[in-house]
């Protein structure tokens, strides 16, 4: 919980001050065709009205409880998904960590067909099982087994697997919320490039400070910050810092492009595309010295991205899941 929490921390001060400092170099980043990392400026000031806390409404770092409730949801099942991967992670090795979230696929599949009222063709249950197939055999091993490290692992896979569709939802209703509003830009109805843009950045802000009001206070009651503070020798340590640091830095990486991936693709490819990335990291921290049912799983993982990929795109058709993603994924 306190690593958890550490990183939520690091997250909400790094999208602070990468919020103004795009702004303030933002002529660099045009220049070199980087415009899109820049964060949005703020509306007008006669368009500017005052939410609950902070933060006047419009800009990318507000806060308003009308809007915000909207994504108390998304936001719980974040948290979730963040502390009980980490606890999976901390108590069993790495590939039983990554063998217990396998699960992850199946769920994705699940909540694509009954959340989104999709029909699969038979191409993208193969493809993405066969992705799933080929992570087990790459991460099987002989390790210890951690039977809590496990079923937390399994957990995990449950919540791993609904992010990037309440993502999805949020992030549609965020949109909406713009072009509703009296501040918005687009008379039409038609959310213009800035209107993606703020969206995007503001539902960051407004998942991560939720996520930070679950967590915090519940790792301050379950004593986990007295319990660091008493047992780890090592808090004056420079290089543990850091490395908590940099550990918050990559998980808001990680925010970023899963909700980047959600919009451009869809919830279910953005979950099967970790594949090939679980499996590359399986056999980086093997230092490539893996059984041959490891490698072949490996590579059958690798093929089965591929075959999800040609089959996603003959089956959905050019510009069709752009549409699906203008119109929105209703969840039932």
């Amino acid at each position: 919980m306190f690593v958890t929490a550490a990183q939520l921390i690091t997250a909400q001060v790094m999208l602070v001050f990468w919020a103004y400092l795009t702004r303030l170099i933002s002529p660099a980043f045009y220049f070199i065709q980087f415009g899109f990392v820049v964060a949005p400026p703020d509306p007008p000031v006669y368009q500017k009205t005052q939410g609950w806390g902070w933060g006047a409404r419009g800009s990318v770092l507000e806060f308003e409880w009308k809007t915000g409730r909207k994504f108390i949801f998304a936001s719980a099942v974040f948290s979730l998904k963040i502390l009980i991967s980490n606890f999976a992670f901390a108590y069993g090795q790495f590939p039983v960590y990554q063998m217990s979230r396998i699960l992850t696929i199946p769920f994705a599949l699940f909540f694509a067909t009954h959340l989104q009222s999709q029909t699969l063709p038979v191409t993208t249950l193969s493809s993405a099982l066969s992705v799933t197939f080929g992570l087990f055999m790459t991460s099987l091993r002989h390790v210890r087994f951690a039977p809590e490290g496990f079923i937390a692992g399994i957990f995990s896979s449950f919540f791993t697997a609904l992010h990037p569709f309440t993502l999805l939802q949020a992030y549609n209703i965020m949109l909406e919320n713009l072009n509703t509003s009296p501040t918005s830009p687009a008379s039409n109805g038609n959310p213009s490039y800035e209107d993606h843009q703020r969206a995007f950045w503001r539902l960051l802000w407004y998942i991560n400070t939720f996520s930070l009001m679950f967590i915090v206070p519940l790792s301050i009651i379950t004593g986990a910050w007295h319990e660091v503070y008493r047992t780890c020798y090592f808090l004056d340590a420079s290089y543990f810092w850091f490395m908590l640091w940099l550990s918050g830095l990559l998980g808001l990486l990680c925010f970023i492009f899963m909700l980047g991936m959600v919009r451009l693709t869809s919830p279910l490819t953005a979950i099967v595309a970790n594949g090939p990335r679980a499996a590359s990291t399986t056999a980086l921290l093997s230092y490539f010295k893996m059984q041959i049912y490891s490698w072949v799983g490996f590579w059958m993982t690798w093929a089965s991205m591929w075959w999800y990929y040609k089959g996603r795109r003959q089956s959905l058709g050019r510009g069709e899941e752009t549409r699906g993603r203008e119109v929105g994924y209703e969840m039932h």
